[in-house]
């Protein structure tokens, strides 16, 4: 687990008897029976609390029923039913919003052998798309398809208990995957690569690069290079596709990261710039001030 940033773990997931793990390799949870408002959970809320976090593994959700609202990185995803969401490691989830009414299921992966993403290159999906949290819209066969296969995991496990094997659990999630996947084809069919440059394109490519890269590269011709434009044009398309300049984008993010590590307690105003690459500190301070209105230490300190 990277220092210092707290994340989702097992401990805090919902202590329910719908809660099952394998080998503390994956945590599988659901609320398939009674809508959220009916579980009394203390963990739950606390981890809402607690936010802004980072998750170090694979945390898929999918939403049966009600709605879900996670603000996470530089993207707001919304789930309703059928919306699978799945957020990649280093996602820092900043808010999290469930309705009551909602049913969920929800798989923790922290073992890279079981991590969707390699689930979904099996399933002949190229892994670049998946280094950044997405989210599908299930139809309803796949939806009801990809429900079972997880209910008949859950029972592998419940009922087989130490004997479950490793191959099973992985084909099960290979299958999930495969599931969620038919969609992600219909998608990519109906956006054909001659679509790749439109401002939606570009837009998503920039945060996704932004997310992977902000700690090393703060400055608009890095990405405007990435994206083969000109600055100047680059940054009119990324205003024009979301009403933000890239430089705002960038600084949200590292933003967002700082307070992630300055939230957890465990690192150095110090350490934070040396992770984001800031020198001296008093740039960092500046910088972080002017976003936020407060300096580091006063963030720490929940002034």
């Amino acid at each position: 687990m990277e220092k210092g940033i707290k994340s989702i773990d097992f401990n805090m997931m919902p202590e329910t008897s719908d809660m099952v793990k394998f080998s503390d390799r994956i945590v599988m949870y659901d609320n398939l029976d009674k809508p959220l408002k009916n579980i009394e959970n203390s963990d739950f809320q606390s981890f809402i609390d607690g936010l802004p976090k980072m998750i170090t593994f694979a945390l898929i959700l999918l939403c049966v029923d009600g709605k879900i609202e996670i603000d996470c990185n530089l993207r707001r995803l919304n789930a309703s039913k059928g919306g699978l969401v799945v957020l990649v490691p280093g996602t820092i989830v900043k808010q999290l919003n469930i309705d009551p009414e909602s049913r969920l299921i929800v798989m923790a992966v922290p073992d890279q052998e079981y991590a969707p993403a390699a689930s979904f290159q099996n399933a002949t999906y190229a892994q670049k798309n998946f280094t950044s949290p997405i989210s599908l819209q299930l139809e309803d066969p796949i939806l009801k398809s990809g429900i079972d296969s997880y209910l008949q995991l859950k029972n592998a496990i419940l009922t087989m208990g130490e004997k479950v094997t490793d191959d099973l659990v992985k084909a099960y999630i290979l299958v999930m995957a495969g599931i969620a996947a038919v969609n992600l084809q219909k998608w990519m069919i109906e956006h054909p690569e001659d679509k790749k440059r439109s401002k939606e394109k570009v837009l998503n490519d920039f945060l996704t690069n932004v997310e992977k890269e902000h700690r090393n590269y703060r400055e608009v011709s890095h990405y405007a290079e990435s994206a083969g434009l000109s600055p100047k044009y680059f940054a009119k398309v990324i205003w024009e596709a979301s009403g933000k300049r890239p430089l705002d984008w960038i600084r949200d993010c590292v933003i967002l990261d700082a307070k992630a590590m300055l939230k957890s307690g465990e690192y150095s105003i110090g350490e934070i710039c040396k992770v984001l690459n800031f020198k001296p500190q008093s740039l960092f301070n500046r910088y972080f001030k002017d976003a936020t209105g407060l300096t580091p230490m006063q963030y720490a300190k929940g002034k």
